[in-house]
């Protein structure tokens, strides 16, 4: 059988989204003739236990750093701005450099900040852990050379790590692209201007040292063919996400708990996001929505369950507008739990605004629920899936009005589009053992190849 070593951030038992596309692949890879060996972060303080599969493959940690989504490190060089003057010409109280201080402090303070974020954040904030990830590759392929190299990303720093291996020991390399690398960032407005300069080159030193690059959504996909022309199309590949068998079991098996509401009940029909709200995902026009729909005599509620950012500052923006029985916010909770939340919930809820070519994983773990979903997304790969397959409406627009508008189509609408044939074609479509399948192919190919 032969070996890939799998590089990655995140990893069971972490719950962070990224987790679970590397699961998928590792654990159905030896059914078509591949042995995974796994280098991977390690989170500390999970509440989930990690699951017996993942710990027989005996995957090598290499313990994270922070920051966590939505949250930034302040650079070391920023720390204390005004606390000290620069001495110039003359002497440190002279009136000449009395009137330079304030553009040299400014200028100094923002070339140390420039460079600190640099050399800590380029290509993003996990460089420090792919530093010490890749001296642990170097040993791990020393001692067992494997047959191939697969890294994925984000954060996009582990394909550091497998173009260093690239480099020294010529293993054919499968580049796992789950966001944007150069172009079309997503969310937060970036730090780091000389990183994000760098950006561009780091995307071609990717797409031209790897065998072959994987996109996860159609959109990212025809991104990168067109922006590479120079490069043969088939050096691209489209692999999204999908449905394991494992989660199908589980949740057919929670559903029962849960029976479909009944048109006489009296509880509130429960809207629920399942997951972090940061940078571009804004709930407040939704809650918005849903008190305005609740005014139209819809009995809705909306609940929000995972970390919110703080500047959303929901406490005060719930009080202001009277939403405090309209909407609930609720902390991360571990993954069996929140599947629990979604089998009872009436409607899934995706924000996903600001990007037209990502899809977030959520969409495949909603789909064995087979519940309704709000899509709040613009025209392109989240929007086109929702739709194509009918599991629900889809809103460009992110003002109230127009949310509450689909989202009262959708509630007058909800059990014809749960019955909807789409929702099996969909799960056939994004079968994860025949995405692992598609990958395994490319992994013999690059090896036939090289």
């Amino acid at each position: 059988m032969r070996q890939v070593l799998m590089i990655a951030y995140a990893f069971p038992p972490s719950s962070r989204v990224g987790s679970l596309r590397i699961a998928r692949f590792a654990r159905g890879l030896p059914e078509f003739g591949w042995q995974p060996r796994l280098l991977v972060g390690e989170e500390t303080g999970l509440n989930e236990p990690v699951p017996e599969w993942a710990a027989a493959l005996n995957p090598t940690r290499i313990p994270q750093g922070k920051p966590q989504p939505g949250q930034q490190s302040k650079p070391r060089a920023a720390e204390g701005e005004s606390a000290r003057g620069v001495p110039g010409e003359g002497g440190e109280d002279s009136p000449a450099a009395t009137t330079r201080r304030p553009w040299l402090i400014e200028s100094c303070v923002g070339l140390a900040r420039n460079a600190w974020q640099f050399l800590t954040e380029t290509p993003d904030s996990s460089v420090g852990w792919a530093r010490t990830a890749r001296a642990q590759a170097r040993v791990l392929a020393a001692q067992n050379l494997p047959d191939a190299i697969f890294s994925t990303g984000p954060p996009h720093s582990t394909h550091l790590v497998a173009l260093d291996l690239k480099r020294r020991f010529q293993i054919p390399w499968l580049a796992d692209l789950r966001d944007p690398v150069a172009r079309h960032p997503w969310g937060r407005r970036p730090r780091n201007p000389w990183g994000q300069g760098a950006r561009k080159w780091f995307e071609r030193k990717i797409v031209t040292t790897a065998d072959v690059v994987v996109l996860n959504s159609p959109g990212m996909h025809a991104d990168f063919v067109g922006a590479h022309p120079d490069l043969p199309p088939e050096r691209f590949a489209y692999i999204p996400n999908g449905c394991d068998e494992e989660h199908l079991k589980l949740v057919a098996g929670l559903l029962p708990q849960y029976p479909a509401r009944r048109a006489d009940s009296t509880e509130p029909i429960t809207l629920l996001h399942p997951g972090w709200l940061y940078g571009a995902r804004d709930p407040r026009p939704l809650m918005e929505a849903v008190g305005l729909v609740r005014q139209k005599g819809w009995n809705v509620r909306f609940l929000q369950i995972g970390n919110v950012e703080l500047g959303f500052n929901l406490p005060q923006f719930i009080a202001e507008r009277g939403l405090q029985q309209a909407v609930a916010c609720e902390a991360a909770v571990p993954r069996l739990e929140i599947y629990g939340k979604m089998a009872q919930a009436d409607v899934l809820v995706l924000i996903q605004p600001g990007t037209s070519l990502q899809i977030p994983a959520k969409v495949y773990e909603m789909m064995p629920f087979g519940k309704p979903i709000l899509a709040i997304a613009p025209p392109g790969s989240t929007a086109g899936l929702v739709e194509r397959y009918g599991l629900g409406l889809v809103v460009d627009n992110t003002t109230p009005a127009e949310i509450a508008a689909t989202l009262e189509k959708l509630l007058q609408t909800r059990q014809e589009v749960a019955s909807g044939p789409g929702w099996a074609q969909a799960r056939r479509d994004f079968d994860g053992a025949h995405l692992t399948g598609e990958l395994a192919g490319l992994l013999d190919r690059i090896c036939a190849r090289s």
